[in-house]
């Protein structure tokens, strides 16, 4: 499991396979793309380009690209001893009298009937400068038809036509190869894959990647070097997206923890506003009440025995010509209002009613202020009704307890 996301992180599960392929001195560029899905491989794309510019807007720049160099800068030639040389002494017998301080070269099928095939540095160095230009990240190289020894062992066939090149087998092994007389493209079925067989060079060197066969080359450095390269870009990549992807889920997380607190701090602040609405309701409530417990207590100031003394006394002093309309006990100085004290005259009473008889009344009230109980009396209204009855108030001060005359 481990090896498996550590392979996904460094190359992923897509490939990339151009196959570089000169003839008469025109390019052509077959591209095929690879998906491995439940350890098989499934052909996402296969194209025949014209151009460089074509190949580089149809490769997948994520996935690992194998190049396949097999331009007119490339020779190749089949060794005809077989066996287990070194690959510099194979080299030589292909091409001797070589300095191969100067080529690149690599050997295909080294214990049967090897495979040569040979590049100047200068010009692979300069191919590898066109396609960085192009956009163009290369991950892996091969020369020639080298690749084809990881794919020929699963021909059912004799010959095959690849690019130019005519290639007799036996058992799965090339025994020998030359220039075709025809460019026919044929049609190939590799353990259910289907495959043109311009592009089954380029397939061979995915196939012996995922196979993890080593190529027998010179130049290692340089694909250690474009491998490394390529991985880092990519392990970059994957760790930018992953941050950005990390940061991405943080602020939605941070944003939906702080919309759910911003929802529950909304919640509370209307749960306050209601609470301090109800808390000045209250207060409101509680100063009404206080107003009007002291207006009861103004109004109950004076004892009730003493108020029905005095009201039974002034009862007694009503002569019979006189009818009494109304009696107010310490009556209200001005009307009562909101937030305003409760103002009464105190030892007050204010009478009024009607009176048949003027001498009876003037008489009344001469006795009323003879009473040992009153203080003063003031008429503050008498006027006639009819010839016979008149209509009248009185404001009868009397004194507090104990201060009787």
């Amino acid at each position: 499991m481990l090896n498996t996301l550590r392979t996904y992180f460094k190359e992923g599960k897509k490939y990339n396979a151009l196959e570089i392929h000169e003839v008469d001195g025109q390019r052509h560029f077959f591209l095929l793309r690879l998906e491995k899905k439940q350890g098989e491989l499934v052909v996402l794309q296969k194209e025949a380009l014209s151009s460089l510019d074509q190949a580089s807007k149809n490769l997948d720049k994520k996935a690992p690209l194998f190049l396949i160099v097999n331009t007119a800068a490339v020779l190749t030639k089949m060794v005809g001893t077989s066996g287990k040389s070194q690959m510099d002494t194979i080299v030589m017998q292909a091409f001797p009298n070589l300095d191969l301080n100067n080529f690149y070269y690599q050997v295909s099928q080294a214990t049967t009937k090897p495979i040569v095939a040979l590049c100047k540095k200068e010009a692979l160095d300069t191919l590898l400068g066109e396609l960085r230009e192009s956009g163009i990240v290369v991950s892996d190289i091969g020369l020639g038809m080298a690749a084809l020894e990881h794919v020929t062992p699963y021909l059912e066939r004799n010959a095959i036509t690849c690019n130019s090149q005519r290639l007799q087998l036996d058992e799965g092994h090339i025994i020998a190869m030359g220039q075709a007389e025809n460019q026919e493209v044929e049609a190939l079925n590799i353990n259910g894959l289907n495959l043109p067989s311009t592009h089954l060079n380029a397939f061979g060197a995915v196939l012996g990647h995922m196979g993890h066969v080593a190529p027998l080359t010179n130049f290692t450095d340089l694909t250690q070097q474009l491998q490394s390269q390529f991985k880092n870009a990519r392990i970059f990549h994957m760790g930018l997206r992953m941050a950005l992807g990390f940061f991405v889920v943080l602020l939605l997380a941070n944003f939906l923890t702080y919309d759910h607190y911003r929802e529950k701090v909304s919640e509370m602040g209307t749960l306050l506003n209601a609470s301090n609405s109800q808390k000045e309701e209250v207060a409101r409530l509680t100063e009404m009440v206080k107003r009007k417990e002291e207006r009861l207590q103004t109004l109950s100031a004076s004892s009730n025995s003493r108020s029905t003394q005095i009201l039974d006394r002034l009862a007694l002093t009503v002569p019979t010509s006189v009818l009494l309309g109304s009696v107010q006990y310490q009556p209200l100085i001005k009307k009562v209002m909101e937030k305003k004290p409760v103002l009464t005259l105190e030892r007050t009473l204010l009478v009024t009613g009607t009176s048949r008889d003027m001498d009876d009344f003037s008489l009344w009230v001469e006795n009323l202020e003879n009473e040992d109980w009153v203080q003063t009396v003031e008429t503050l209204d008498y006027d006639y009704l009819t010839k016979e009855v008149s209509q009248f108030t009185l404001e009868i001060e009397f004194y507090a307890t104990g201060q009787e005359k």
